[in-house]
């Protein structure tokens, strides 16, 4: 009687071992035929689209579509079928809710970039144990100046460490002057206020003899070139193309915003504070005799 019971228990294990191994051997050939497939993508992507440099090519949420980046630029791309030519999509794709699946794959590919990124360059102010949010501003921006007065008020009861990256707008013309000011004085905090405070002109068109000297008169060196060089290489590698624009969690899972939204900025900063919160130990439920 045990020995027909370990014959039918041994051949359990055998019969559940080949359903295993077919099941591993089924896996193993679907994943081969995805990467051929991939591969075969990009390979006809190079072949109707020369010249590109070409990152990250992996399927879309669409069957048949595949996304690459170039640049800063998320595009995808229907690879050509027989007589059907190959085609290059430019824009942005929404689920059923709303949520921006173009922006969610970007921000899930940015991490590795980030790290390459002269992230170090950015102009440091505010209290240095706050959470961390890195802001591309232009000091003649007026989104900017009115993001500059709610965080004020904000950052009273929620301190923030920002990090400056300065975007040169040619539209802007003094601002320039203005961010190189900042980064040669000695007292950042000090220097941005001033820059921020209103005393300097916007405009040379519509600016006085007395603000006109203010302009002139701000600081300059040597450093300010490479620094201001360094800030153009991030904003072109995150794709930032107006401000403000925030860039929060640099280290993992990156959240870019854009614009200035109230609500959506004190959303990503309470995150970093409960990210930043100290992890409490719950008791043992088990009670010692």
């Amino acid at each position: 009687m045990n020995f027909k019971k370990t014959i039918l228990t041994a051949s359990m294990v055998l019969a559940m071992s080949f359903g295993f191994a077919h099941a591993q051997t089924e896996k193993a050939s679907a994943n081969d035929t995805e990467a051929q497939s991939l591969k075969a993508a990009q390979d006809k992507l190079a072949a109707s689209f020369s010249g590109m440099t070409i990152s990250g090519f992996k399927p879309s949420p669409i069957p048949g579509i595949f996304e690459f980046r170039t640049g800063s630029n998320t595009i995808y791309f229907y690879p050509p079928e027989g007589e059907k030519k190959g085609v290059l999509i430019i824009g942005e794709m929404f689920d059923e809710k709303g949520k921006n699946l173009t922006d969610e794959s970007k921000m899930a590919g940015m991490t590795d970039t980030l790290k390459s990124l002269p992230l170090d360059s950015a102009i440091t102010i505010g209290p240095k144990n706050a959470p961390v949010i890195y802001e591309f501003t232009d000091a003649d921006c007026p989104y900017c100046h009115a993001y500059d007065t709610w965080m004020q008020a904000y950052s009273k009861d929620h301190p923030v460490q920002r990090k400056l990256i300065f975007f040169n707008n040619p539209s802007h013309p003094l601002a320039l002057a203005k961010a190189k000011h900042i980064i040669c004085s000695e007292d950042k905090d000090e220097a941005y206020r001033y820059v921020f405070s209103g005393e300097l002109p916007h405009n040379p068109d519509g600016a006085n003899a007395i603000q006109m000297a203010k302009q002139n008169a701000l600081k300059t060196c040597k450093e300010a070139d490479e620094v201001l060089s360094k800030h153009a290489q991030i904003i072109q590698a995150v794709g930032v193309n107006g401000t403000p624009s925030f860039l929060f969690n640099v280290d993992s899972n990156p959240n870019l915003i854009v614009g200035f939204s109230q609500q959506k900025i004190a959303e990503a900063i309470t995150q970093l504070e409960k990210d930043a919160a100290p992890k409490i130990t719950k008791p043992s439920d088990k009670t010692a005799k």
